[in-house]
């Protein structure tokens, strides 16, 4: 079991875990055991399995589900305009923006439909978070190598 929440073995023993440090947080409410760290594929699984179906996480959050910057508070979603975003409770606000869907990042030759590329995840944060937010994390993207500072403008 890589992502442990408090549905998989309930509440009181997810804080449990928790304090006896068997389990560290991706993000709220979602978990993996201490010694796994959470990688990019396991923020990109957990990002994935918040996000509501017709949508796709961009801006910080999905940056971060890409390696870079610290977890994110809130979820930028895009979606079709055409089409009603489903509504999701989870552990981060969502914010919905209907302005369509992106390409969706293709790392390590995998297909991830519900997270943003790296050049529109940036421009969605350039265009949604505050500057003072999104500047560090998008100076981190460039450095990984995520995305070109070209790439930007094209998105």
């Amino acid at each position: 079991m890589w992502i442990v929440t408090p549905r998989d073995v309930g509440r009181v023993e997810f804080g449990r875990m928790m304090r006896d440090g068997v389990i560290a947080t991706v993000i709220p409410g979602h978990a993996t055991p201490a010694d796994v760290p959470a990688s990019p594929p396991i923020r990109r699984h957990v990002l994935g399995t918040m996000t509501p179906a017709g949508g796709q996480v961009t801006g910080l959050a999905a940056l971060w589900a890409l390696g870079a910057g610290p977890p994110p508070t809130e979820m930028h979603v895009r979606y079709d305009p055409r089409r009603r975003l489903g509504t999701r409770r989870g552990p981060l606000p969502m914010i919905g923006h209907a302005v369509g869907l992106a390409a969706p990042a293709d790392l390590d030759g995998r297909l991830h439909p519900s997270i943003a590329c790296p050049a529109v995840a940036v421009a969605d944060a350039l265009r949604w978070a505050p500057a003072s937010l999104a500047a560090p994390v998008i100076a981190d993207a460039v450095r990984l190598g995520l995305v070109e500072p070209g790439a930007v403008e094209a998105a």
